[in-house]
Parts: C-alpha cells; structure tokens; sequence
C-alpha cells in the first residue's frame, strides 16, 4: 500500500466526519515540525517522517516509513485532543507559537492585508450612509460589506463604505 493511498483514506474518513477528525492536525504538526510551513498535513507528516526532506516518489521502503509516521503522529495527535478542552488548548498553543515566528505580522493575520485597509467602525459605516448601524450589519450579512474584526470592535472596509455612498 502507498503513502498516497493511506492519505487518501485518512482524508475519506475526515471528510466522512465533515472535516471534524483531523481539526487542529496541522496545527499539531507544525508545532512538531517547529517551523512555519504551507504544506498540507500529507506533506507535513513526510517532512516529519524523513528529517525535512520529501522524497518524491516514494520507494516501498518509504512508503512505509511514511504510514508508519502516518500513524504515529495520527495516534499522538488524537490521544493529545482528547478531553474537553485539549483542542482549545493546542490552538493557543499555536497562536502563541505562530506570533513568536520571524515576520508574523499581526495586522496581516487580523484583516488578511498588510499594511491594513482603511476601516470603519459599524458606527462610522452607518453615519458616513445614512442608514442605522443594524442595516449595516444586515449589509455585511448580505455580502453588499466585507467585516473584519479586532477584539470585540467589528470594522467594514472604508473603500467599500465610500463605494455605497458614492450611489
């Protein structure tokens, strides 16, 4: 049996369970691999399993090494999750972990740009319309506004602000 084979049944199965088995895996994985990395979880378990490299294509011998890792890190992964509270856990051991890498940049990860786009409050979206702060959150329901979020303070887009009021 391959590597890719197994990958495609352990995702089977996390797809069978909507996406609810291998939450947080990455996460896991990463924090195993001690650095950042935009593999998926197949490419971060061959990263682990063979010290950093990925050989391609795998011979028997590492296609068995890989399930092998595969499995491992899979039973780790699930006996460290389990509990109530243990996956809430292991994500704020990642955010912790994400925020001390080299060049994470905090306004890239809050509103997925950097620098960050000109925003408004709720509050200024609606005074800057016309329109009642609840008629801007059905806007931003309705997709018409693109919400970002710093703490408990919600924010629209300025330039999707000024585009609305321009019509």
């Amino acid at each position: 049996m391959s590597y890719d084979t197994m990958v495609a049944y352990v995702q089977g199965m996390d797809d069978g369970a909507s996406g609810s088995l291998l939450i947080g895996f990455r996460e896991f994985l990463l924090l195993k691999l001690g650095q950042q990395d935009s593999l998926v979880w197949s490419g971060l378990v061959l990263r682990l399993a063979f010290g950093g490299e990925r050989p391609r294509p795998l011979s028997e011998a590492d296609d068995a090494a890989a399930i092998g890792s595969l499995f491992d890190l899979l039973d780790e992964f699930l006996a460290e999750i389990r509990g109530d509270h243990n996956l809430g856990r292991l994500f704020h051991e990642y955010v912790l972990w994400s925020q001390a890498q080299p060049g994470y940049i905090a306004d890239l990860v809050r509103f997925s740009s950097s620098p960050p786009h000109p925003v408004l409050t709720v509050e200024e979206a609606a005074r800057t319309l016309g329109v009642t702060e609840r008629d801007v959150f059905d806007m931003i329901a309705d997709g018409t506004l693109t919400s970002l979020r710093s703490g408990a303070t919600v924010f629209v887009r300025e330039g999707d602000v000024q585009r609305l009021a321009q019509n």
